[in-house]
């Protein structure tokens, strides 16, 4: 009867970076987080340390998906502009440039 709490969020984090994207006007892909993770071998591209692919969010160590170039800055939301990135990571860098974010 009730949603697996974990699968409303995972839609809902998918619903929000579509609906930013959109409006920004940027390229939109639809596609499984799960695939990105995968496609990084479960490692965190900010940190270059695997991520933990049974942790959640706001688990420091789940894994997350890291655009490139910020939705905030008119990045889009596909294949090519994520990456995988622990929880905390990500928190950290915030929309910031990924070269301000490696200083």
């Amino acid at each position: 009867m009730y949603k697996d709490r974990s699968y409303v969020r995972a839609n809902n984090a998918r619903q929000s970076a579509r609906r930013r994207a959109l409006l920004a006007a940027t390229d939109v892909e639809t596609f499984d987080p799960v695939e990105i993770f995968a496609r990084d071998n479960w490692t965190c591209h900010l940190c270059d340390q695997p991520v933990d692919r049974a942790a959640k969010v706001p688990d420091h160590q789940a894994p997350t998906l890291d655009h490139l170039t910020p939705l905030a800055h008119g990045g889009p939301h596909t294949r090519a502009n994520v990456r995988c990135a622990h929880f905390i990571c990500n928190s950290v860098r915030q929309d910031k440039p990924l070269s301000c974010a490696n200083n």
